[in-house]
């Protein structure tokens, strides 16, 4: 089991760091609306789509690893969640530490994501 929570603790490591390329560029994007630059939001969003892409890949990798390790301790995919693994992993103090970190450095980061969002929603409805 030590492997795939390391295999899971991975790819969320891995999808925050893609997310935080899009905190990156959603705030490129607040510069872009603000100056009309319409050309400079076109490249953005091709290259938020790309990171989409790989975000969608590795979901799904997330996802196979928690299919997985809901089979080893014997509890159902459907209602397995982070914070139920981590509250199991009392035995495992290091996996642990390290699930609970990623998985808040992931909540801060997506949050991050949705507040500048909005901010441009906001922008982009007073441009138009």
């Amino acid at each position: 089991m030590a492997s795939l929570l390391e295999n899971l603790i991975d790819v969320l490591d891995s999808e925050n760091t893609e997310y935080d390329r899009l905190v990156t560029l959603a705030e490129s994007k607040t510069s872009a609306i603000v100056a009309g630059d319409i050309e400079n939001l076109g490249k953005i969003m091709e290259e938020e789509q790309e990171i989409v892409g790989r975000i969608q890949g590795m979901e799904k990798k997330r996802d196979k690893f928690l299919a997985d390790i809901a089979n080893v301790v014997n509890r159902d995919v459907e209602t397995l969640k982070l914070i139920d693994l981590i509250q199991m992993l009392e035995s495992m103090p290091d996996q642990k530490q390290k699930l609970e970190g990623v998985q808040k450095s992931l909540r801060m980061t997506i949050d991050k994501l949705r507040e500048t969002n909005g901010k441009n929603q906001m922008l982009l409805s007073e441009r138009l």
